[in-house]
């Protein structure tokens, strides 16, 4: 067992964890290997990370591009790792993961064992702390497959087929049949070649040991925005399908698997779009069109066909349909509206996979907490909630009926009996209480002002637009606080100043600006109690105590 493996790592702007990539090989137990490291037009160290173990081993063979070419760099390269006649073996490595020192010798082992043409391991998934976040590992005893076996366990086996690493390939399989990564599939093009290769796949074995590392990236292509990237998921789709109906496995429970695997997909697709639209400003007209997509349509009759026949599948399909409404109503986008409103008014009512009119049920039901559910009421536009409202609801057993009438309630802006109502679940998040800071004219004109919602009864008096409680209430709560904790004193006595000027209550008015000055100079901030102290005197020119602050402002 001393046939040659050769290893492909492609790199771009991984400096920070190309080393330990490269280091994984060199320690492979398994000595006899090339190893292929492709600088992809970086512009960060990435290159001299290359050139350093390149000096210092040469089965390291380097290449180096002057620019990014991304997928059409694989193929290059692959066209030169298949030169290698003397080759036995090929497995990639991407730059941000790394390999357990055994996984070259157990893996070939294992195909000389079984005689199999592919080899594949289970993953740990790491995030850039080096927390383990999970595992793809293989628990069934039966471990060697043949083609005509998959459609039985193709549920099973589907995880392991989405990325081309923690796999040991028979190079000349692929040499012979000329496999390249698929140039359509910025996203997805590692599902798309290990297709490729399972469609001149007899046999293969899989190990249940985790000799892989994987690195959840949140940077990596998965989680970037690409334009049309709804078209990766349609090609992956189809090449799926196309490779079931090859080994006679498109079976109605893998034609359901694949079509919950493409809702999925189409998800992640749709998280990354709204992410973008709302950091980079993309077309509304391009969500518009991902929302609209003929896929989903696609989707939607495979489900409407398959579902009733799938023990279970129903249900599933629910249990993603509340997903998906419950990750909406997570991603209100507060300053950009006009996505939002287009998934309630567009998306929702007239995609009726994801939520149809009868199934606001689902909404009010108790998989949703009344917290979830008034997180929702909270973060939501008047116009938003007229139009959900719009839908036919039903009085069913399962859900909150009061929360209907909380839904009416903020439609009409009364903020009041809202709070009132939802006492309970007094802990507001800050873009909740930001949220309502902007809906509420004095509130919005205070810096600060937040400060008010640690004060629940005054909170509640100013929601009510009952100013004159508030005004009455405000000089005790300052005074109480006028020495241990200014900067809320301050607030409260603009807002003092704001509700004693609408209600014409003089004597408070003139208390309040005072105490507004006072703290202004307390917190030393002395070019605006200096502005302050100018629009009062005219009024109070012989005010004693306006008179000694100015003394004190002069100094």
């Amino acid at each position: 067992m001393n046939e040659q493996i050769i290893f492909y790592t492609q790199a771009y702007n991984a400096e920070q964890y190309l080393e330990k990539a490269i280091i994984s090989i060199l320690n492979q137990t398994y000595s006899n290997f090339l190893y292929y490291v492709v600088d992809d037009g970086s512009n960060d160290n990435t290159r001299d990370i290359i050139k350093k173990y390149a000096e210092i081993d040469p089965r390291i063979i380097p290449i180096y591009h002057n620019s990014n070419s991304y997928l059409n760099c694989y193929n290059e390269t692959l066209k030169q790792i298949y030169t290698h006649k003397e080759a036995n073996y090929f497995a990639f490595l991407d730059a941000d993961d790394w390999y357990e020192p055994t996984f070259a010798e157990k893996g070939i082992q294992s195909l000389n064992d079984s005689n199999s043409d592919l080899y594949i391991c289970g993953s740990i998934f790491e995030s850039p702390t080096g927390e383990i976040v999970g595992a793809r590992q293989w628990t069934l005893d039966k471990c060697e497959f043949s083609s005509h076996e998959v459609p039985d366990y193709f549920t099973h086996l589907h995880s392991f087929f989405r990325t081309c690493w923690a796999k040991i390939y028979r190079l000349p399989h692929l040499r012979d049949h000329q496999v390249t990564v698929p140039t359509t599939l910025p996203v997805g093009f590692d599902t798309g070649f290990f297709f490729q290769v399972l469609m001149h796949t007899k046999n293969f074995s899989l190990s249940s040991e985790l000799l892989h590392h994987y690195l959840v990236d949140p940077t990596s292509t998965s989680y970037r925005y690409i334009p049309n990237r709804i078209d990766c998921d349609i090609e992956l789709s189809h090449t799926t399908l196309s490779y079931l109906e090859t080994i006679n496995g498109n079976t109605a429970k893998n034609l359901f698997f694949c079509t919950l695997v493409n809702l999925h997909a189409f998800k992640d697709t749709f998280k990354v779009s709204l992410k973008a639209y709302h950091d980079n400003k993309i077309t509304i007209e391009e969500l518009k069109q991902l929302l609209s997509s003929s896929f989903l349509c696609e989707i939607k009759e495979r489900i409407q066909q398959l579902s009733p026949s799938i023990i279970g599948g129903i249900e599933q399909i629910q249990n993603f349909r509340t997903e998906i409404v419950a990750y909406l109503l997570s991603e209100y986008i507060e300053k950009d509206n006009e996505i939002f409103f287009s998934i309630l008014t567009e998306f929702v009512p007239s995609l009726s996979l994801f939520y149809e009119a009868n199934d606001m049920e689902y909404f009010f039901s108790k998989k949703f907490t009344n917290r979830e559910r008034l997180n929702y009421l909270l973060l939501s536009e008047k116009s938003a909630l007229q139009r959900f409202l719009q839908y036919p609801i039903k009085d069913y057993n399962s859900f909150d009926t009061t929360l209907i009438g909380l839904l009416l309630l903020y439609c009409n802006n009364d903020f009041s009996i809202i709070i009132k109502r939802i006492e309970d679940y007094q802990t507001f998040s800050q873009k909740q209480i930001r949220y309502i800071i902007s809906k509420q004219p004095i509130l919005s004109k205070v810096n600060d002002s937040e400060r008010l919602f640690y004060y629940p009864s005054l909170l509640l008096s100013l929601l009510k637009e009952d100013y004159k409680t508030i005004t009455q209430e405000l000089p005790n709560q300052i005074h109480s606080l006028s020495s241990t904790d200014p900067k809320t004193a301050l607030v409260f006595a603009q807002i003092g100043s704001y509700t004693s000027a609408l209600l014409s209550m003089e004597e408070y008015y003139i208390f309040f600006l005072k105490a507004e000055l006072e703290f202004l100079y307390q917190l030393q901030r002395f070019t605006e109690a200096n502005e302050k102290l100018e629009e009062l005197l005219p009024f109070l020119p012989d005010d004693e105590e306006l008179l000694q602050l100015q003394e004190k402002l002069k100094k």
